[in-house]
C-alpha cells in the first residue's frame, strides 16, 4: 500500500510504516493527513480530491468519522479543521481500478522478475488442464511464459512499458474483452491475489479452478467478513446506485446538521425527521428533495433497524406523513419539465450531425436516435457496449432492426436485464437508428464501449449526454435548445409512440417503466390540448 499526491509542480510518494497496515481506513485516513501537510502553502485556497476505492474511507471521511472507532474520528477532524479555512476538501468513491491507475499503489506492486513467474512445468500442467490461455495478466518480458507446443511467448500485460508486453497493467485493463477470446492466465505476486479475487468477481472475466457454484463460509475472505462486522451498513449501500448514494449522503449530512442546530442526538428519529421536513419546506426547498430527503433518512433507519415495528418505514410514521402533507403545500413544486424532442427536431438535429462528415457527428447522430427510439435513460445509453448489440431480422423485412441488451438499470434491483428492440427506419435513412449504428461502428473497434469521447476511446459518464444535445441543438439553430436535457429523449420517445396509436402497455413494456407512471413522460401540445377541449364543446350525435 502506498500513497501518492500531485500538487501543480511536484509528485510525493512513499510506503507505510510496518504498523500502519493493520486498519486500511486509518492507514489511507492517516496518509491523506500526512499529504495535506506536506503540500503545506501549496494547496491553500485550492480544491483538493480525494478519491478512494474504499467504501468505508469514504463513508467515514463524509460522516465527519466513525460512531465504533475514537482513533478513526480523532484523525478525521484532524483533516477537516486544518482544511476548514484554508482547502476545498472534497471526496469522491470510485472503482479500485481508478486508484491503481493512479500511481499511489505502484511502490507496492513493483517486484523482481521471478515474483510473477510460475515454474515451466507447472503452467504447462495448467495450460493442458484450462488451456490454451490468450493472456498472461502478470508479468513482464523477462518473466513472460511460453506457450508449450510453439514456444512463442504468451502476450502479456506488465506493470511497466517494456516493450514486450501487449499491454501495462493488468488491474486497469478490461479483462472482459480479452476474455472474450479466451481463458485468461494469472500468477499475481502474492501481495495482489486477494485484490485480483476480488476484481475478478467483479468483472466477471476469471475462471474457477476445479469447482463452480457458491464458496463455503469457510472459504470467504477476512477483509469481507471484517467489512460485514463492523461496517455493514456500506454494503447495504451497494444496491444504490452511484449518484443515488451520493445524494443520500449529502441529505444525511444535512440532517446531522440539523440535529446538532436543534440540540437532537444524530440519530433517524421520527419527530426530529418530522422537523426537518417542515424547516425545509419553510426554507425553499423543493418538494423534490425534501422527498429524497426523507427516503434517504428512513433508508439509514432500516439500516440502523431504529424504526419502530409497527412502522413498515421511518417515512411511513404519522408525524412524518403530516410534515409531508404540510410540505406539499409550502414547499417549492414548480419545476420545469424538459421538453420532449420531437421527431421533427430530432430530423434538424441529425441533418446537421451528418453534415459535419467525422466522428463526433456520426456518433452523437448514432446516440440521439438510439436514445430517442429506445427511450433510454441516459445511463443505460453510455453503458450500451458494442458485444450487447444484434441485428434482429427474425419478422422479415418490415420488423429489421438491432436488438440492444441492457444488463441493468434504474428499476431492474433484481439485476435480470432486458432487451430493447429498435426498429430500423426504410422509409426515412437518415433516421435510421440501424444505419446509424453502422456507420459509427466504421470509425473504431467493435469492442468496448458504443459512444465514446473519441474513436476507439474510454467511455463516457451520463451526464454528457445532455450536455452534448444542448450543444448539437444550439448549432443546429434550434429553439430554446436550453429547454431540452438527456430525458428529453426518453420523454420524446415515449410521446412519439402515444402519438402512433401504440397502446400504454407496450409503451410501459419499451422503456422499461415498472408502472403507469409512464403517463407522466407523456406530453401534450397546446393546440392539442386546445382540440381535446373544443371536443368536448361539441353537440353528441
Amino acid at each position: 500500500m502506498g500513497r501518492k499526491v500531485e500538487p501543480a509542480l511536484q509528485s510525493m510518494a512513499g510506503t507505510w510504516e510496518a504498523e500502519m497496515s493493520v486498519d486500511s481506513v486509518m492507514t489511507e485516513l492517516v496518509g491523506l493527513w500526512r499529504v495535506l501537510v506536506a503540500a503545506g502553502r501549496e494547496l491553500v485556497g485550492q480544491t483538493v480530491l480525494h478519491r478512494t476505492d474504499s467504501i468505508s474511507t469514504y463513508s467515514v471521511l463524509a460522516k465527519g468519522g466513525s460512531q465504533r472507532s475514537e482513533r478513526l474520528t480523532t484523525v478525521v477532524r484532524r483533516i477537516l479543521v486544518y482544511c476548514l479555512f484554508n482547502i476545498n476538501l472534497a471526496s469522491q468513491y470510485v472503482g479500485a481500478g481508478v486508484i491503481i491507475n493512479s500511481g499511489a499503489d505502484m511502490l507496492s506492486r513493483d517486484r523482481d522478475a521471478s515474483d510473477c513467474q510460475l515454474v515451466p512445468a507447472m503452467f504447462e500442467f495448467l495450460w493442458g488442464r484450462f488451456g490454451p490461455f490468450v493472456m498472461d495478466m502478470f508479468a513482464s518480458g523477462a518473466s513472460a511464459q511460453a506457450v508449450p507446443d510453439t514456444q512463442q511467448l504468451l502476450p502479456c500485460w506488465s506493470l511497466w512499458a517494456d516493450g514486450v508486453a501487449a499491454g501495462v497493467d493488468a488491474l486497469t485493463a478490461d479483462w472482459k474483452a480479452v476474455a472474450a477470446r479466451g481463458v485468461l492466465y494469472a500468477f499475481p505476486p502474492v501481495p495482489l491475489v486477494a485484490m485480483i479475487t476480488y476484481m475478478g468477481r467483479v468483472q466477471g472475466a476469471m475462471q474457477q479452478e476445479g469447482r463452480s457454484g457458491p464458496r463455503p463460509v469457510e472459504e470467504w475472505d477476512q477483509s469481507l467478513l471484517d467489512g460485514l462486522r463492523d461496517d455493514f451498513r456500506s454494503y447495504m449501500r451497494l444496491d444504490l446506485a452511484d449518484l443515488t448514494g451520493r445524494s443520500y449522503d449529502s441529505q444525511e449530512r444535512q440532517y446531522r446538521k440539523f440535529c446538532v442546530r436543534i440540540g437532537k442526538p444524530e440519530v433517524p428519529d421520527a419527530e426530529v425527521l418530522a422537523r426537518f421536513v417542515v424547516g425545509r419546506a419553510l426554507n425553499d426547498y423543493k418538494l423534490s428533495t425534501i422527498e429524497v430527503g426523507v427516503a434517504a433518512i428512513s433508508r439509514w433507519a432500516a439500516d440502523e433497524g431504529l424504526f419502530d415495528a409497527e412502522q413498515q418505514s421511518l417515512a411511513s410514521h404519522k408525524l412524518v406523513r403530516r410534515a409531508m402533507r404540510v410540505a406539499a403545500t409550502h414547499a417549492v413544486t414548480s419545476v420545469n419539465q424538459k421538453r420532449p424532442m420531437s421527431r421533427a427536431d430530432l430530423r434538424v438535429l441529425v441533418k446537421h450531425l451528418r453534415s459535419r462528415r467525422d466522428f463526433i457527428g456520426d456518433r452523437d447522430a448514432a446516440m440521439f436516435l438510439v436514445g430517442w427510439a429506445g427511450m433510454f435513460r441516459s445511463a443505460e445509453l453510455v453503458g450500451i457496449e458494442w458485444r450487447d448489440l444484434q441485428v434482429y431480422e427474425e419478422g422479415g423485412e418490415a420488423e429489421k432492426g438491432v436488438a440492444i441488451y441492457v444488463p441493468y438499470s434504474k428499476t431492474d434491483e433484481a439485476g435480470e436485464g432486458a432487451w430493447v428492440f429498435v426498429a430500423a427506419c426504410e422509409e426515412e435513412k437518415e433516421m435510421c437508428p440501424l444505419r446509424a449504428l453502422q456507420r459509427l461502428r466504421k470509425w473504431g473497434s467493435a469492442d468496448g464501449k458504443v459512444f465514446t469521447a473519441y474513436a476507439g476511446g474510454v467511455g463516457w459518464k451520463k451526464l454528457t449526454v445532455g450536455s452534448r444535445l444542448k450543444q448539437d441543438l444550439r448549432v443546429a439553430g434550434v429553439a430554446e435548445a436550453e429547454q431540452y436535457a438527456a430525458h428529453s429523449l426518453r420523454r420524446g420517445g415515449a410521446t412519439h409512440a402515444a402519438r402512433q396509436k401504440i397502446a400504454m402497455r407496450k409503451i410501459q413494456m419499451m422503456g422499461r417503466w415498472k408502472s403507469d407512471v409512464v403517463r407522466l413522460y407523456l406530453y401534450a401540445a397546446p393546440v392539442e390540448l386546445m382540440q381535446a377541449a373544443a371536443q368536448m364543446q361539441r353537440k353528441q350525435r
